[in-house]
């Protein structure tokens, strides 16, 4: 694990603003945006159209919201809000959130573990690990059997 803080605090990233996760699913939302048409409503309101299917969204960024519910989703603009970013020349990355900035990445990974032993502590017999394992069917329908 201490290997695993200290590679992820010093990986070079990709760009310079998001970090490399949220950075690859935006570039595939970015190829999308190119052929999509965009309509000003004003106020920061536009709708935007997907010429293949004929369906449109409404994007808003004062609330950043957008109808395919996607820019919420994301906690960063959908591919109709990227539309409408280049449509009025504005920077999409401003409209992550600061979450996946690569400044909050890092401070993530800036303190590094400390290292604990595990030699030399007592043992406990009656001290087990955990079970681990995918229970099959409905959890709350199993619980509610125990009770009957």
């Amino acid at each position: 694990m201490m290997k695993t803080i200290y590679d992820r605090y010093y990986r070079p990233q990709q760009g310079t603003e998001i970090a490399d996760a949220p950075l690859l699913k935006f570039k595939d939302r970015l190829r999308s945006s190119h052929r999509y048409q965009v309509f000003e409503s004003g106020n920061g309101i536009y709708q935007v159209q997907v010429p293949e299917s004929g369906s449109k969204f409404i994007v808003n960024f004062q609330e950043r919201t957008c109808t395919c519910t996607n820019f919420y989703e994301y906690s960063g603009p959908c591919a109709h809000a990227i539309t409408a970013c280049r449509f009025e020349t504005e920077d999409p990355y401003l409209y992550f959130h600061w979450a996946y900035r690569l400044r909050s990445y890092r401070k993530t990974y800036q303190n590094p573990m400390k290292r604990i032993s595990i030699e030399g502590l007592p043992s406990d017999p009656d001290v087990h690990p955990p079970k681990l394992g995918k229970l099959r069917g409905n959890q709350r329908l199993r619980e509610s059997e125990k009770v009957l």
